[in-house]
């Protein structure tokens, strides 16, 4: 296992972590047509579009569907060869909602990041709010690249601030010393709208760190989502968080 010393999540003493290389154009045509422009219902009815599902690591990274360093054209093989009811890899079967400690902020998790600290906190004092920490084990996800998780946070938006700046600003003064900038890309599901910046190459693993800052259409609020991944399926568990986030302070 990698250990690293322990990184400073987020710019004011959270936890920190964010997303990787994405394959050529931000996107792959070789998967279905529809998915990444179908429209779901959101909380609170709204209707969202997910933004980091249709979003691929380069093969070079082994950020991909496939499990245990097998290939996608493997593991199909071995689908057609034999029955299994163990899941592909290449999503998650189940869901589970979590909240904060208080209640305020709720949205969903697979299933196995069942390892959930419900008083994590928002991303800054200075904002107040409150975030939720979830992984298949937490002081792995705080302390190395070893496992895939999620901190999402909600928070106060501060009244007079032009929110395209304040994004930039906040996604500015996140930069993990031992992870590499990749690129950044405009956020809008419909109903935030930020940007997320990508960091790839941490410690030499091919893990991939997501950093998200959004703000919501009334601008009362931001939410702020860190991301580690080491799969297809975590990227797919990013959507899910934010689209089904919901936030009553």
């Amino acid at each position: 296992m990698r250990q690293r010393t322990r990184r400073t999540r987020f710019a004011a003493g959270a936890l920190v972590a964010v997303m990787a290389l994405f394959a050529a154009g931000c996107g792959d045509d070789g998967g279905d047509d529809g998915d990444s422009s179908e429209e779901e219902e959101g909380a609170g009815g709204r209707e969202q579009e997910g933004q980091f599902d249709d979003l691929r690591a380069s093969d070079d990274l082994g950020v991909d569907g496939a499990t245990d360093g097998e290939t996608d054209d493997e593991t199909d093989e071995e689908t057609d060869d034999e029955e299994t009811d163990e899941p592909s890899g290449d999503e998650f079967e189940d869901y589970v909602q979590v909240e904060d400690s208080t209640g305020a902020l709720t949205f969903d998790v697979p299933e196995e990041w069942s390892d959930v600290d419900d008083e994590a906190g928002g991303i800054d004092p200075d904002f107040g709010g409150v975030g939720v920490a979830a992984s298949t084990d937490l002081v792995e996800f705080q302390d190395t690249y070893d496992v895939p998780g999620l901190y999402l946070t909600a928070n106060a938006f501060p009244a007079g601030e032009d929110p395209e700046a304040f994004v930039r600003e906040y996604l500015d003064t996140a930069s993990p010393p031992d992870c590499e900038f990749d690129d950044s890309f405009e956020y809008d599901d419909g109903f935030y709208l930020g940007e997320f910046d990508i960091y790839t190459d941490c410690l030499g693993t091919d893990t991939a760190l997501v950093f998200l800052v959004a703000v919501d259409p009334d601008e009362e609020y931001f939410i702020a989502l860190l991301g580690q991944v080491l799969s297809d399926a975590d990227l797919d568990a990013l959507d899910q968080a934010v689209l089904s986030s919901i936030y009553l302070p």
